[in-house]
């Protein structure tokens, strides 16, 4: 699982939600720190904030996409108009959601499960 949020403290939370769960958590903490990292480590899942300051979460996603093709994602915001970029650029099954800040996080926990069971249905 790959956090990438410019907020460290919310990354420290999350990372604390999942690898008790057995998630191996690696954090990032912009756009440009998730795209190398997932080009030197399998990622099964993605959580990602949507306004970083270098790339946008979608930016990166696409960038993401480019090296694991089928990788699900999390987006999350603080500001549900940057949802409407998600909508408009990206295809329902293209194994995304979305959360909008502050993130529940047993609402979470479920999302990450379903789209990873998602993932595994779905052709590669």
């Amino acid at each position: 699982m790959l956090i990438t949020d410019d907020d460290a403290a919310f990354r420290s939370t999350l990372q604390s939600v999942f690898a008790p769960a057995g998630f191996h958590t690696l954090l990032a903490r912009c756009g440009w720190e998730a795209v190398e990292t997932v080009r030197r480590h399998f990622i099964n899942i993605l959580i990602m904030d949507m306004n970083m300051p270098d790339l946008t979460g979608l930016e990166t996603f696409h960038l993401i996409r480019q090296i694991r093709e089928n990788v699900p994602c999390v987006f999350v915001s603080a500001d549900p108009d940057s949802f409407l970029a998600l909508r408009r650029n990206l295809k329902p099954d293209e194994l995304f959601t979305h959360l909008e800040k502050p993130v529940d996080l047993k609402m979470l926990r479920r999302v990450v499960r379903e789209l990873l069971l998602q993932r595994l249905k779905t052709p590669r």
